[in-house]
């Protein structure tokens, strides 16, 4: 029965992800239309290829993590948690080196995504909330995940509504970014309270 109220969190929790997920796309096009959402669009392809990968990395960990106990698990995160962080800005400074080269060689149609993509890659640093994320999925602390997501949907979608139809394409990553700083933060905090 526990495993049973947890997995309803999940799908709850899923539901409202993916909802928010898409409102960014829906309130660009309703503002300032299809051109606008297709230079998005084609600014984040290359971030969310990768994020994806990341996130069937982190898919693969969950079991690892499931078999252990959380302290057990905190212990050995110190170091791991600065590795990532490092291969994480690495990666950011070779985008902003590489991104002009690759959107004027492959997608020459869309050279104005070029800035908004680098922008928006600095959001790739707040990847690293996946690691506290993993560790609240993998010793069911429902309360940790449904605050942080009802939270983050929340505010997302005030942020939305307030910086789209002023800031079109940059008001969305304004928005992405704080958001997931913000997340980013708690997830760390809501870790460590729980030592």
């Amino acid at each position: 029965s526990e495993t049973i109220r947890y997995g309803k969190k999940l799908t709850l929790i899923g539901i409202i992800e993916t909802t928010s997920k898409y409102i960014d796309k829906l309130l660009l096009f309703h503002f300032f239309g299809s051109t606008s959402l297709a230079i998005y669009s084609m600014a984040i392809a290359p971030i969310e290829q990768m994020n994806g990968m990341i996130k069937k990395i982190g898919e693969l960990i969950l079991p690892k993590f499931s078999a252990k106990k959380e302290n057990e698990i905190k212990k050995s995160l110190s170091q791991k948690i600065f590795l990532f962080l490092f291969i994480i800005i690495a990666i950011i400074i070779l985008y902003f080196l590489i991104s002009p080269y690759f959107y004027k060689i492959f997608l020459p149609q869309y050279i104005e995504s070029i800035r908004y993509s680098q922008m928006y890659f600095i959001y790739t640093i707040t990847i690293i909330a996946m690691i506290p994320l993993l560790l609240f999925k993998s010793q069911k602390s429902g309360r940790e995940l449904f605050v942080l997501n009802i939270f983050g949907a929340f505010i997302q979608v005030i942020m939305y509504v307030i910086l789209i139809p002023k800031n079109a394409i940059m008001g969305i990553i304004s928005a992405k970014i704080i958001l997931s700083s913000i997340i980013t933060i708690m997830s760390f905090l809501f870790m460590y309270k729980k030592e």
